[in-house]
Formats: structure tokens, sequence, C-alpha cells
């Protein structure tokens, strides 16, 4: 038999559960609404910009009468924006609230306040989480939100986070923000290599680094070992001192 409290329990954890699934089905909802809507939204784009009007316009290089006439197609980013940051208030602190809140970083590109509290959200709830990485390889996305602030959002994450990956994508975004400052640079480079030896990150400096020195001009190329289209296997070095002849073609 059992008791009030154990039926309780059950039946909280069932609605949390339902609650979730719900917010899971709005979210894709919203997404694939958002999808119609941005595909409707450039097909709108195009007739303007083939309109006489427009022709028009551009001939005379009217740049101010070509915008408005564009600004009349209105961008759905911003209102869907509202709907998604709606979405996280509803399920605060649950995997569904970083998605909305990513989303928004995203695509809410004229709505700073907007995008800045979203920025904000993935900080304070969800830098233990995949969200920190997605903000962190979307570096660029976050720096005309988050602007003078930006290197902070990503020191923050590299200091606090628990995802390994969100920190290392978090030093390369204050590498690529470090505007020609050559010893931070190297500083972040070597906390890359010795704290995520494994991570995206230090792939691209192994890249880097075998670029400057392996891929110098006049240097004898590294082997490559493949298959030519018979499926034999060959060598780059086979070809070495010998005229090579490359035939390929192409459909643009």
């Amino acid at each position: 038999m059992r008791t009030p409290c154990a039926i309780w329990l059950l039946a909280s954890l069932t609605g949390g559960v339902a609650a979730q699934d719900l917010g899971r089905a709005r979210y894709q909802a919203l997404v694939d609404d958002y999808v119609q809507a941005a595909q409707d939204y450039l097909s709108e784009r195009r007739k303007v910009f083939a309109s006489t009007q427009y022709k028009q316009l551009r001939k005379a290089r009217d740049s101010s009468g070509m915008r408005k006439l564009t600004a009349s197609v209105v961008n759905p980013a911003e209102t869907f924006a509202q709907q998604f940051m709606e979405l996280a208030k509803a399920h605060e602190g649950k995997a569904i609230e970083a998605d909305c809140l990513v989303w928004v970083v995203l695509h809410a590109r004229n709505d700073l306040e907007l995008g800045r509290r979203a920025v904000q959200g993935v900080i304070d709830r969800h830098i233990n989480t995949k969200a920190a990485w997605a903000l962190s390889i979307n570096w660029f996305r976050v720096m005309p939100i988050m602007l003078n602030e930006t290197t902070e959002v990503f020191r923050t994450i590299a200091e606090r986070s628990e995802h390994a990956e969100a920190v290392a994508e978090a030093l390369w975004a204050q590498k690529r923000l470090a505007s020609g400052d050559r010893n931070l640079i190297a500083k972040l480079e070597a906390r890359i290599r010795e704290e995520a030896p494994d991570s995206t990150p230090a792939l691209r400096l192994l890249g880097k680094e075998f670029r400057k020195s392996r891929l110098q001009t006049g240097m004898a190329a590294p082997d490559i070992v493949g298959k030519d289209i018979d499926g034999h296997t060959f060598k780059l070095s086979d070809y070495r001192g010998k005229v090579v002849v490359l035939d390929f073609w192409g459909d643009w």
C-alpha cells in the first residue's frame, strides 16, 4: 500500500516530467515555426530586391530609400526571441531554458537588452553545461551583444565552468579577442595545451604549429599515404622529382 507521502512524491515527479515534455515540445514547435517564418522572410526580401522600385532606388544610389524599403519586411527573429524567453522563464534552471537562451543569443541580434539577459542567464544557471560551450564557440555572436564585457564573459566561463570543452573554447574565444596581445595569446594557448590537451582548440593549435614547422614555402612536403581511384595505395613521396598532371572536374 502506498503512503500519502509516496503518492504525493510520485505525482510530483510525474508532473515535473510531463511539464518538461510539454516544454520540449513547445521548444521544438517554436524552432519549426521560426524556420518556416525565416524562409518566408527571405522570400519576401528577394521580392523586394527584384522589384522595380528597389531597382530604381539602387540606380539612383538612394541608400536611405533602399534601407527603408527592405525594412518594410520585418525579420521574425525578434518576435520569436520574446517567445523563447517566455518559455525559458517557465523552465528556469532546466535544460529547456538553456536551449532557449542560446537560441536568443544566436538570433536576437537587434535586441541587445534581451541578448544580454540571455547571456547572463547562461552564466548564472547553465555555466556547467553545453550552453556555456555554445556561447564560447559563437563568441562572435556574443561580442556585439556584450560589447566591452565580452572578454569577461569568457573569462568567467573559463574560470568557473566544469564543462571541459566549454572551458577550452572559452580560452580560445579570449585568444581571438586578445587584439594582438602576444603575451596574453601565448598564455592562453599554454593553458589550452595544459588544461585541455584533447580538446578541439588544442587540435587547432597543433594545426597551427604543423603549418609553421612543416608547411612553409621551400620545405619538403609531409608524406601522405592514400589510395587512387582504382584502390591502389600510393605515397606522395613516390612522385617527388616527377612531373605530375592533376586532372579534376567540378560542377558548380
